[in-house]
């Protein structure tokens, strides 16, 4: 029986599957400590802001794709360390942001939070492509959902 289990581990499926779940955990998880209160919707935000369903509908479809991207890096052995690592930091900012954004209210430090993930994730879309990671195009709607989301920030920001 034990056997059995390590072999199913092993398996590229079941290791998908764990990353897509572990993704989305780490983010409820982050989410229940950080939900939006009374101070973000106090604040100016434009008009391009999406309804509240919204958000996690597209959060839950932004890290399927991410932890695809990701479990693809620690399946291709072309995945630079360099690759890999920037990943894992791009990861962590970005379950930082709603820390730092709704319970922190640090509305500067978010926006360079975005950018700077907006300038890694480019850069790993050009890794990716150079070091034939084939997934690189999973990247494209989260550089968009970022670029949205340092729109929608930046007006926050500029209107406080």
């Amino acid at each position: 029986m034990q056997e059995r289990l390590k072999q199913l581990v092993k398996h590229p499926a079941t290791q998908l599957i764990i990353w897509i779940i572990s993704l989305q955990v780490i983010s409820a998880v982050i989410g229940s400590f950080s939900a939006p209160g009374p101070w973000y919707y106090k604040l100016n935000r434009s008009s391009l802001t999406p309804d509240n369903w919204v958000f996690p509908v597209a959060w839950i479809s932004l890290y399927i794709c991410l932890a695809i991207y990701g479990w693809t890096l620690w399946q291709n052995d072309n995945a630079s360390s360099t690759t890999r690592t920037l990943f894992l930091v791009q990861l962590a900012i970005n379950y930082s942001w709603p820390l730092i954004f709704f319970k922190l209210q640090f509305v500067s430090l978010s926006l360079l939070g975005i950018a700077v993930l907006i300038i890694i994730n480019c850069i790993l879309v050009v890794r990716s492509i150079s070091e034939k990671i084939t997934t690189w195009f999973l990247l494209v709607p989260y550089i968009m959902w970022l670029s949205f989301a340092y729109y929608l920030t930046n007006y926050i920001l500029k209107h406080m």
